[in-house]
């Protein structure tokens, strides 16, 4: 984490600091670990302007109880946002929308891939998409490789767009470098 506030001194410069996220994927046995939720409450505060919102990974779904939601809502009421992250897969439960007071919806990349050939894949985003929407959550969809995925997401409404067709994974240098480019790089 010290890490992460060493490098917010880097990005902010270039980074439109209050749309910034940093996200956190966590897994249960983190998220169950109560020194690494209390350090993180106390974190979360030092990395202002920017956002800290918190990836739930698939096998927090399976030890989910009230615990770990009344952690994930002490997370939200300390500053932080949470996200489903691979939604669509595996144990993501569509109640959790509603139980964890959820910002953001990661779809799958295995729904994003196959488009825009696949009819079904489509519907599901369709559907993942409107769902969300409705209960005001943002969505992001994951593994776009082409052009043309990133215009049929942006056309059905997805919120936020990743994927190779954007960049590699970047180190906090090659960041700062790809986004001091302009928007068009982006």
């Amino acid at each position: 984490m010290e890490k992460i506030v060493d490098s917010k001194e880097m990005i902010m410069p270039v980074a439109n600091a209050n749309k910034f996220i940093i996200a956190l994927n966590l897994n249960a046995s983190t998220i169950q670990d109560e020194l690494f939720i209390n350090d993180l409450r106390r974190f979360i505060p030092r990395l202002a302007p920017f956002q800290i919102e918190i990836e739930l990974t698939e096998d927090v779904f399976l030890v989910m109880d009230h615990k770990i939601i009344a952690t994930l809502n002490s997370l939200k009421n300390a500053g932080a946002g949470i996200a489903l992250d691979d939604f669509g897969t595996g144990f993501s439960n569509v109640s959790y929308l509603q139980e964890l007071n959820v910002d953001t919806l990661k779809i799958d990349k295995r729904f994003i891939s196959p488009l825009p050939g696949d009819n079904k894949a489509l519907e599901i985003v369709r559907a993942l998409i409107s769902m969300a929407h409705a209960f005001s959550i943002l969505v992001v969809a994951e593994g776009a490789e082409t052009r043309e995925q990133v215009e049929l997401l942006k056309a059905e409404g997805c919120d936020i767009i990743q994927g190779f067709y954007f960049s590699k994974p970047l180190s906090v240098k090659d960041f700062v470098e790809y986004v001091s480019r302009g928007p068009e790089s982006v």
